[in-house]
C-alpha cells in the first residue's frame, strides 16, 4: 500500500540489503499482485507511482512470481475477498460495486483487487501473485512488497 506524503527515515544501503534483498511472502499481507497479458506485457501501476510508494523506488522493476500453489492460495483467499465481500463494503460506503471498483483500479494500495477487476474483463488476462522489487544502480534488487 502507497502511503503518499508521509517521510520515512533515510536508511543506509546496508538495511535494505538486511530487510528486502530477497523476496518474501508473510501472512498474506506481503505481497503483490499485476495482471499478465498472453504475449507476457505486464499490467500495472504506472512505474512512477509504483517508484513514489517505495523506500528505496526505481522505474527498474523485477517481478517475481510466487510458486504454483501459493499462487492459488493466494487466489482463492483474494477472490473470495473480492466477490463475497465487496458487494457488502460498496454499499455500505454509499457506492455502486462498479464505483467501488473503479476507485480501486484508479488508486494506489489495491493491487489484488485491481488485478482480479482487470482480469474479470478480459479472460485472456491472468492475475499473478508474487513479489515486486525494484533494481538499484549497484545491481541489487530491493524488494518492498512480496
Amino acid at each position: 500500500m502507497c502511503f503518499q506524503g508521509m517521510t520515512f527515515p533515510i536508511q543506509e544501503p546496508s538495511s535494505y540489503e538486511r530487510l528486502g534483498s530477497k523476496p518474501k511472502f508473510s501472512n498474506f499481507k506481503d505481497l503483490h499482485a499485476w495482471v499478465v497479458k498472453p504475449n507476457g506485457e505486464i499490467l500495472d501501476y504506472a512505474k512512477r507511482d509504483l517508484k513514489a510508494c517505495s523506500l528505496y523506488g526505481t522505474t527498474d522493476l523485477v517481478y517475481v512470481p510466487f510458486e504454483d500453489r501459493l499462487q492459488e492460495k493466494c487466489k482463492k483467499r483474494f477472490n473470495s475477498i473480492y466477490y463475497e465481500d465487496h458487494p457488502e463494503t460498496a454499499s455500505a460506503m454509499g457506492l455502486r460495486l462498479e464505483e467501488y471498483h473503479q476507485y480501486m483500479v484508479e488508486n494506489m494500495g489495491f493491487c489484488m483487487f485491481r488485478s482480479i477487476y482487470l482480469a474479470s474483463k478480459n479472460d485472456k488476462l491472468k492475475v499473478v501473485y508474487g513479489s515486486l522489487g525494484f533494481k538499484q544502480t549497484d545491481g541489487s534488487v530491493f524488494y518492498e512488497f512480496g
